[in-house]
Formats: C-alpha cells, structure tokens, sequence
C-alpha cells in the first residue's frame, strides 16, 4: 500500500512499472498510474488497461506466463534505449490535453 501523495516519488524511482496480472481483470488503475507520470509498462494481456497499451510503443503487452514476462524483462534490461523511447512516447502522447482529445473523439 502507499499514500498518494508518495506517487510522485515512487513513480519517480521506476524505470519500468510490470503489472504481471495471470485472471482476467477489468481495469487495473496502477499501470494508468504509472503511464501518467510517463513510466512505460508491462502489462498481461489479460489485465483491461492492457488496451491501453501499444506494444512495444509505450510498453509491452505478454501472455500472462512467467516466461513471457521474463523474456519482456530481459528485452528491456538489454535495450534501455526503448525504455527511455517508450517514456517519451509516453510524456508525448499520455497528458490530459491529448487524452482530451480522444476522449472528444469517442
């Protein structure tokens, strides 16, 4: 658990933020959470916010094994480039004007 006034610093901390959810789940509000301070993800393709995420675009989206999400770990490890990418796209794309506008769109 955390307060949320912490999130600045603990979002802050991460350079990866991995959601490995293996049931079906809804929506899950911390992989949003981290995308809003421009943190990518990994996400399991059965958690909801997993339509958020563009696939190695703003994060990844795995099956929700123990060996997809290692593989996706140790890509990122291995190429940190696409993480700093991944935060910029991020930071470009995932601010309240721009999700705004999509939401207009809708």
């Amino acid at each position: 658990s955390y307060v949320y006034d912490d999130l600045p610093e603990v979002m802050g901390g991460l350079d990866v933020l991995i959601v490995p959810s293996i049931h079906i789940e809804t929506f899950g509000f911390t992989a949003l959470e981290g995308m809003s301070f421009g943190v990518p993800v990994i996400v399991s393709a059965s958690a909801g916010v997993a339509d958020l995420v563009e696939d190695g675009h703003n994060g990844m989206v795995v099956e929700p094994t123990i060996r997809a999400l290692a593989r996706a770990i140790e890509r990122l490890v291995e190429r940190p480039r696409t993480v700093a990418e991944m935060s910029r796209v991020i930071c470009r794309d995932f601010h309240v004007p721009t999700m705004h506008e999509h939401a207009e769109d809708l």
